[in-house]
């Protein structure tokens, strides 16, 4: 079976015109047939072009990560891909997350598990009771996870995606800092005003 195809059949129309760019061939694949799209309820995005040249500028920035960011989910965590080999990332614990080698076995994965890939289920209950999420907006935990937020509506709200990858990243480097059962002062780290 064609996982990629039924990726692309259950997704949006081409966000831009497809266009011939240099990629890494996995990623060619899939750009050479829709230029970006949503899915899943707008859960999950893979970038135009022209974001994608955007958020791999400010991630370059912010981090020193190898690989090339091509989409996101709902909770803002990045999708890349690395040697052929696909990843998802959490800017806010700094860690990659391996989901296949290959377009086809990353595309298969996603549509097994699209609710763990894409925050499905806690979005789609955010948005009946708040508002449709915009396709360039997260839904960042006011409380972050790691520091024992909770995975619920109340704890999430709307921000813009290239602000929310700041505030993450900022905060991976501020919490790195700190060892195994230290006391953290959330203002210190994470302030979601800017």
């Amino acid at each position: 079976m064609n996982y990629l195809n039924k990726l692309i059949n259950i997704s949006s129309e081409s966000i831009k015109k497809t266009i011939d760019v240099k990629l890494p061939l996995e990623l060619k694949k899939l750009y050479s047939i829709k230029n970006g799209f949503i899915a899943f309820e707008n859960t999950l995005r893979i970038y135009d072009t022209d974001t994608m040249l955007n958020i791999n500028r400010l991630i370059q920035e912010e981090l020193c990560i190898e690989g090339l960011f091509f989409g996101d989910n709902s909770l803002g965590d990045g999708f890349c891909i690395k040697d052929d080999e696909f990843y998802k990332y959490d800017f806010e614990l700094g860690e990659l997350e391996f989901i296949g080698k290959g377009i086809e076995e990353f595309s298969c994965v996603l549509l097994s598990k699209y609710n763990y890939y894409t925050g499905y289920s806690l979005a789609k209950e955010w948005m009946e009771t708040n508002k449709k999420l915009e396709v360039d907006h997260i839904l960042m935990p006011i409380i972050p996870f790691s520091l024992g937020g909770e995975y619920s509506v109340e704890n999430l709200v709307s921000y813009s995606r290239y602000k929310g990858i700041k505030i993450k990243t900022n905060f991976c480097k501020k919490i790195s800092k700190y060892g195994d059962g230290m006391q953290i002062n959330l203002e210190d780290v994470y302030n979601l005003r800017g």
